[in-house]
């Protein structure tokens, strides 16, 4: 579940990622426009009607870039947030596995010693089986011996 949710937040990270590049190019846009507006009046000042209109023309792209650049500091405050937020869960579950990898080591230390230890026991096993298969057949051609 916190890998999904991992995964998610690096997908969401990417769409804002993809959000920002928009909004940049959207204040880019709104910069040239202001600048055209610019140009605009300084070649137009004779004319009142169309001086007025392009200093509205100004304010507009200047609220719109002035309202475009608040949406992109706070979608970047948000990615921010969501990067620090990422960073520390990556962090922690850097150290959940370094914690599984360490209980994962000493727990296979330990099947290894039990599987040694089993071993020997089964390879002691066998030699006393195997002696006592050898007197139980010496005993048997002793016996047959003796009846005969």
């Amino acid at each position: 579940a916190d890998v999904a949710l991992f995964e998610k937040q690096l997908r969401l990270l990417r769409d804002k990622d993809r959000v920002e590049c928009e909004q940049t190019g959207k204040v880019e846009a709104l910069e040239v426009a202001l600048d055209a507006a610019k140009v605009d009046l300084h070649s137009l000042r004779d004319a009142k009607v169309e001086k007025a209109a392009l200093e509205s023309r100004v304010r507009t792209a200047t609220d719109a870039a002035a309202t475009a650049a608040a949406q992109l500091q706070h979608e970047r405050t948000q990615r921010e947030n969501l990067l620090a937020a990422t960073r520390d869960t990556r962090m922690h579950w850097a150290r959940e596995l370094r914690g599984v990898e360490e209980e994962s080591a000493g727990a296979l230390r330990e099947a290894a010693a039990v599987l040694f230890a089993l071993t020997h026991d089964v390879s002691v096993c066998m030699r006393q089986v195997a002696a006592a298969e050898e007197r139980a057949h010496q005993q048997t051609l002793r016996q047959r011996e003796s009846d005969a």
